[in-house]
């Protein structure tokens, strides 16, 4: 399992295996069900204390709602957790690597739910305004305020 009372070697492995197994390209029932029962043990992972841990439970995530056609369910889970990893005032997240790996999720799920995201406008403002992640800040930006204010920014190509 990858719950956190594992030692840190059956935690990384089973994250290993688990990854492995969702790499492929899964049917949409299928891949709804796993993501079902992984999403919130892999939310949680978020925060553990591993790096690498860290790292393949974001990864994962990223890769399994960019196959998935409604990720609208699990907004109420990752964008929270996301903020709590970059949006806070003292640095909680000390790996550039993984902010980066963050943002990125957050960048692919306003692409991919824009229907859904001004609801939690203000929750991306405070992950976009607090200035952990550099690299694709500018490109999330661009989406971001173009899915929340279109009569202000229509294109995204900024």
């Amino acid at each position: 399992g990858i719950n956190a009372e594992y030692g840190r070697f059956a935690k990384r492995k089973a994250l290993e295996r688990i990854s492995a197994a969702t790499k492929d390209r899964l049917e949409q029932p299928v891949l709804s069900a796993v993501f079902a029962g992984l999403c919130k043990p892999l939310l949680t992972l978020f925060h553990d204390s591993i790096e690498k841990c860290r790292e393949t439970s974001i990864t994962m995530v990223t890769d399994i709602t960019a196959q998935m056609t409604d990720i609208q369910t699990y907004l109420p889970y990752i964008i929270p957790i996301c903020v709590m990893r970059l949006g806070q005032r003292e640095m909680v997240e000390p790996s550039e690597e993984i902010r980066q790996l963050l943002l990125e999720l957050v960048i692919q799920i306003i692409s991919l739910a824009p229907a859904e995201i001004p609801m939690y406008c203000s929750d991306i403002m405070i992950i976009l305004v607090s200035k952990r992640v550099n690299t694709v800040l500018y490109s999330g930006s661009c989406i971001f305020y173009s899915v929340c204010y279109p009569s202000r920014f229509p294109a995204v190509g900024c």
